[in-house]
């Protein structure tokens, strides 16, 4: 995991902010690459999405505190699930 990633994810665990090159994370739990939201906290979950931009690998290491990413037969999946791009997935909650 990059630095970046991993003070970005301490930030957000934490209900800090965070700001550091393409990266932004707000007290209230949103996360942001390129402007974009990734990351939010919802009611009852965390939810995650690629910004609507696809999995670059910029992306995919911003996530990865929260979720595994893969492909199988060039569909992407998000912790084994088929994902479509510019959707929301809430996630199972983990301990963090």
């Amino acid at each position: 995991m990059k630095k970046i990633t991993q003070e970005a994810f301490e930030a957000w665990k934490y209900g800090e902010s965070f700001m550091k090159s393409n990266t932004r994370v707000t007290p209230e739990g949103s996360v942001f690459l390129h402007g974009n939201e990734i990351v939010r906290v919802g009611a009852d979950a965390v939810l995650v999405s690629d910004g609507g931009f696809g999995w670059s690998k910029t992306t995919r290491e911003r996530l990865s505190p929260w979720i595994t990413f893969s492909r199988k037969n060039g569909q992407p999946l998000m912790d084994g699930n088929p994902y479509e791009s510019g959707t929301w997935v809430a996630l199972t909650r983990k301990t963090w």
